[in-house]
């Protein structure tokens, strides 16, 4: 039985009643004259008289529910507060209705767009603009929606799709966080959530894995059982499915077959479960997709040595899009090479990496998304590999390690000298290495005074002393004072200025001309027409610029909470450095996220070392919380330099 609105505003308001309610209010809480309200009433009694319970008229108090059955009462009870509580939520999140929207499309035959509508608590017009949305990443799974006259949509696809929708969606479903509890009675009762038999496939799979102790991440095991469960509850679909048999004949998956036929074997001593030949291929084979590979298995593995060269590959495009100098690149070639056959294997099964799971990539390592942008325009024109822009972000650790590794080629080396010694040098030095968190790599060697002279100097970055008068001595080199310090902001302050003066960043990097306020920003076409008129040169080539732009735009979602948007491009093509911050003056809104300033940046040649530093002045910026511009230029730039380079 279906509820209109107002009629679920009616029993939402008596269900948390403690006393009767007046017409009064109820007819002001649903919208309705006092007339039409008893009409409603009677309706409620007619059609709720078999859930156990009846809405009385108490003269000169109200109205007030009755219960008759509580058996059947309750359960009705949290149905519908279940129902209201979330419509008060998705109304105002459209990211969040979307996702509710697919939920619904995947757990019923057919839908209308009214129906939805009543479920979200939103207008028909609303719903249609969401279902663009809705379409977008249903294709993306590789299923349709079909408008059946007089029968509403349905959603068409296969069946082993179907049930990688369920998989990605459930898994937002219990990450989605609200102030208020409710249910999607139909989406769970597919999922097994809250039963029995789910926690005995659960508990099933993780021992027979760790039994064989087969290599999957956490991830990779929730999703299995996701799967596991489905291939229960959707067996009637089974004729669906073999439509994909062939792609399930391409793994060869006889160890996980194998590990299947075990799990099997450990649920049915609690329930009776049977699957097909088909279903248990297609869990081996996504169990085979999803196991880790590792420098070590990769040796075992039939496909080594195209995944090695998929690697060495991608290496010499890296090489010609990005100054790697003498850069050892070993580990890098063999991360790449099991990872990108984890791809491969992925892509055959149509596995993709979920929204939610690719969340946590976007952060501050802004040269490993870099890498993935190359990795991925790269992959697209030169391999087989089936993948798209989020399965790439599964490879951020990967660069991100490497990044990191290979800060070591660009650290600096700092004698430390102190008026007191050797061992005060030496204590110091260490003083310098312990309380040094700023992410700066600085090899801080402790030197005797008359020892100064037997370095090579042209090898030495910076002098750390507590002698005064030392620049005098070594004019031609940097030499900074320091002593015991006792915060480490005090170290974080030296170690800015041995990587770059203050005053060099703020003539070389970032200017007061650097800061540009805009207020005709409505979407990307605008910022487009921005950088072309107040950021590129008139002999620079725009259109090359504002094309690596969308591409590298489109690999990650440049968007931070604090409303920030970053622009960058994957390569160098206009061999110029810069970093500008648009601030608007009013705030725009680009895929349900508010922006209130951009920060667009290009490093030439794509040198890592000057890529690595503007990427760490940036990620100050990303980090700052309630970011508040006074639209006065130097103020301005005074707050984003202190951000940049003093924080």
């Amino acid at each position: 039985m279906e509820l209109f609105r107002r009629q679920v505003i009616i029993l939402v308001t008596l269900f948390n009643a403690r006393e009767p309610v007046s017409g009064v209010v109820l007819s002001q809480k649903s919208g309705l004259s006092l007339n039409t309200l008893k009409k409603e009433i009677d309706d409620l009694n007619h059609n709720c008289s078999g859930f156990g319970f009846e809405i009385l008229s108490k003269t000169g108090s109200g109205y007030e529910i009755s219960i008759t059955d509580r058996s059947k009462f309750f359960p009705y009870r949290r149905q519908i507060q279940s129902r209201f509580y979330r419509n008060l939520f998705f109304r105002d999140s459209q990211t969040d209705r979307v996702h509710f929207i697919i939920r619904h499309m995947l757990s019923n035959d057919s839908l209308f767009v009214d129906d939805i509508a009543d479920e979200c608590f939103c207008s028909v017009s609303t719903i249609n603009r969401d279902m663009r949305a809705v379409k977008t990443r249903l294709e993306r799974k590789g299923l349709k929606i079909v408008n059946h006259t007089n029968r509403g949509m349905k959603l068409e696809g296969s069946e082993w799709n179907l049930r990688l929708a369920f998989v990605d969606e459930y898994h937002i479903y219990q990450d989605f966080e609200s102030a208020y509890h409710f249910q999607e009675d139909s989406f769970e009762r597919l999922m097994l959530e809250g039963t029995a038999a789910r926690s005995n496939i659960e508990k099933s799979v993780r021992s027979v894995l760790q039994q064989f102790h087969y290599p999957l991440s956490y991830n990779s095991i929730r999703d299995f059982n996701n799967l596991m469960v489905l291939t229960i509850t959707r067996q009637k679909f089974l004729d669906s499915l073999l439509i994909d048999q062939e792609k399930f004949e391409k793994l060869d998956a006889a160890l996980e077959q194998e590990i299947i036929r075990q799990i099997l074997a450990k649920i049915r001593t609690v329930q009776q479960v049977s699957l097909s030949v088909c279903e248990i291929a297609s869990l081996a084979s996504y169990m085979k997709a999803s196991r880790i590979l590792t420098h070590a298995r990769l040796d075992h593995e039939d496909e080594k040595e195209e995944a090695l060269a998929y690697a060495d590959g991608f290496l010499k495009e890296l090489e010609a899009a990005m100054d790697l100098e003498d850069i050892d690149t070993k580990g890098l070639r063999l991360d790449l090479a099991c990872n990108l056959l984890m791809l491969k294997r992925k892509g055959i099964l149509n596995m993709h990496t979920s929204y939610s799971d690719v969340a946590n990539f976007r952060r501050d390592g802004l040269i490993s998304l870099d890498y993935c942008t190359l990795l991925y325009q790269w992959i697209r024109e030169n391999t087989d590999i089936i993948c798209d822009e989020r399965d790439i972000l599964s490879v951020y650790y990967v660069f991100s390690y490497f990044s990191k590794t290979r800060d070591i080629y660009f650290r600096k080396r700092v004698l430390v000298v102190s008026r007191y010694g050797m061992y005060s040098s030496r204590a110091l030095a260490y003083q310098l290495t312990r309380m040094n968190k700023s992410g700066e790599t600085i090899e801080w060697i402790p030197c005797e005074y008359l020892n100064i002279r037997n370095f090579d100097l042209g090898e030495i970055d910076c002098i750390a002393t507590d002698i005064e008068g030392l620049q005098q001595e070594f004019p031609d080199k940097l030499v900074v004072g320091v002593h015991y310090f006792r915060t480490t902001e005090q170290i974080n302050e030296v170690t800015r200025r041995i990587n770059m003066p203050r005053e060099k960043f703020r003539s070389e990097i970032f200017t007061p001309d650097d800061v540009i306020y805009a207020d005709k920003i409505r979407n990307m076409a605008s910022i487009e027409d921005l950088i072309r008129e107040e950021i590129l040169l008139p002999e620079e080539d725009a259109d090359l610029f504002i094309k690596e732009m969308q591409n590298h735009y489109h690999v990650y979602t440049p968007f931070r909470q604090n409303q920030l948007m970053i622009l960058n491009t994957g390569r160098d093509v206009i061999g110029r450095d810069f970093l500008k911050v648009v601030i608007m003056k009013r705030p725009y809104k680009e895929n349900d996220q508010l922006i209130s300033a951009i920060i667009i940046y290009n490093v030439a040649g794509r040198r890592l070392e000057r890529t690595s530093y503007i990427g760490e002045r940036i990620a100050r910026i990303l980090h700052a919380n309630g970011l508040a511009f006074t639209m006065d230029r130097m103020q301005d730039y005074e707050l984003l330099c202190r951000l940049m380079y003093e924080s």
